[in-house]
């Protein structure tokens, strides 16, 4: 089977809109509501489906269905506290991805990636701060 989301539910600051994206290639959109912003390096995220919303995720309900047991990947902006932020139950995977600021005045950062496992059916899990993190779900264990 192959992985399907359905009734994703991201919350955020501004409420943005939330929209999912297979990943095929090096670069992503990050946010719905920011329109400069990129995330590059995706090495090991390929296929892997992107969860886009809030640039800032609030402490409220990060949700969806699958159909298959998945590896939930999140990654957090790199200069903050991302270890008290992660969502619990998530480790740190070693690995980072690149966050390009655009035309905008920010500078070019890093994410650190965490990830965790889930059963199929429904994926619930919340940050432990606001945060800025992207959320990439993937095909998991058999």
């Amino acid at each position: 089977l192959a992985l399907v989301i359905s009734d994703v539910v991201s919350s955020g600051g501004a409420n943005a809109a939330v929209e999912v994206e297979e990943i095929a290639g090096e670069t992503v959109k990050y946010a719905t509501n920011r329109g400069a912003y990129v995330l590059n390096h995706l090495g090991s995220l390929q296929s892997s489906k992107f969860i886009r919303g809030d640039n800032d995720k609030s402490t409220g309900d990060q949700s969806f269905k699958v159909n298959v047991p998945v590896t939930v990947v999140v990654a957090m902006m790199d200069g903050t506290d991302h270890a008290a932020l992660v969502p619990e139950g998530f480790s740190a995977t070693g690995e980072s991805i690149g966050w390009d600021a655009g035309s905008s005045t920010n500078a070019d950062s890093t994410m650190s990636l965490y990830a965790k496992d889930f059963d199929a059916g429904l994926v619930k899990f919340q940050f432990r701060g606001t945060s800025m993190a992207g959320i990439f779900v993937m095909e998991g264990r058999e």
